[in-house]
């Protein structure tokens, strides 16, 4: 069973962007993003530290796995 991620944001001055995106299940989709970056810190030399997912390996990372949908802005 997919997963719809959706969410808003909006600034002092009240303007709003809303994203929407389709993806595995919750559970499959930890899976996937953890062998992701595995597999990426396997073939690369990085730099020791704290990163965040997208930081490593990009805010895209979750278009990118399996049963992922594009990331639509509203």
């Amino acid at each position: 069973m997919p997963t719809f991620v959706w969410g808003e944001v909006s600034n002092a001055q009240g303007e709003r962007r809303t994203a929407r995106i389709k993806t595995a299940n919750g559970y499959s989709l930890t899976v996937f993003g953890s062998l992701a970056v595995v597999d990426y810190l396997l073939q690369h030399n990085h730099d020791g530290g704290s990163y965040t997912p997208s930081q490593l390996m990009g805010a895209d990372l979750i278009t990118r796995l399996p049963n992922s949908g594009e990331l639509q802005l509203i």
